[in-house]
């Protein structure tokens, strides 16, 4: 009788057992589904705000060369009063290139990125900037060639714009500076040679 009642009861047992281990094996098959969703979508995360990233410092290097042509031109013209064709020619196409990109690309750098402070002395200073040029084209007569006729009023606007525009570019370039700072904390290759 024992052994009747033994191949039962070991049969029940390993029934029970192989009952927990399946359960287990489920509880960790879900808990690595899990891990594997999050970290799936933590990667997508990441290479979008790569991308947004990329997209932007090279959008506000165009736009902090662009600002560099035209502080160029001003200093040029504010010092010799001459306008100077290739560097307007090299302006122009410094703005076309950009409204190309801000038409073909969207801004996400404020989803990945509390850039407010930035956005907001960047937005002032930009306000300026564009207050002075409004006032300078309707007082100033630029020639296509040949001097300009400058009055001492002009020429405060010209240096209040070159002050201006030195501000703007240092304040890109440090908002850039901050993205290519929290940057490097996805830069595996340089985290493995350390």
């Amino acid at each position: 009788m024992d052994e009747k009642l033994l191949t039962p009861l070991a049969v029940l047992t390993g029934v029970i057992v192989t009952s927990i281990v399946n359960l287990i094996t489920k509880l960790i098959d879900n808990n690595q589904k899990e891990t594997d969703h999050k970290l799936a979508i933590r990667s997508a995360i990441v290479i979008k705000k790569i991308e947004a990233s990329q997209s932007y410092v090279g959008t506000t290097n165009l736009k902090i060369n662009n600002l560099l042509i035209s502080k160029q031109y001003f200093e040029n013209l504010l010092l010799h009063n001459e306008s100077i064709e290739e560097i307007r020619i090299r302006l122009n196409s410094s703005i076309t290139a950009i409204d190309a990109l801000h038409s073909s690309k969207d801004n996400f750098i404020t989803l990945y990125y509390d850039t407010t402070s930035f956005i907001d002395d960047i937005g002032l200073l930009t306000d300026r900037v564009n207050n002075i040029v409004v006032e300078l084209s309707n007082t100033i007569k630029i020639p296509e060639k040949g001097k300009a006729e400058l009055t001492v009023v002009n020429r405060s606007k010209i240096a209040d714009y070159i002050s201006e525009v030195s501000l703007l570019i240092t304040s890109y370039k440090t908002l850039v500076s901050f993205i290519r700072e929290n940057l490097n904390s996805y830069d595996v290759l340089n985290k493995q040679k350390r």
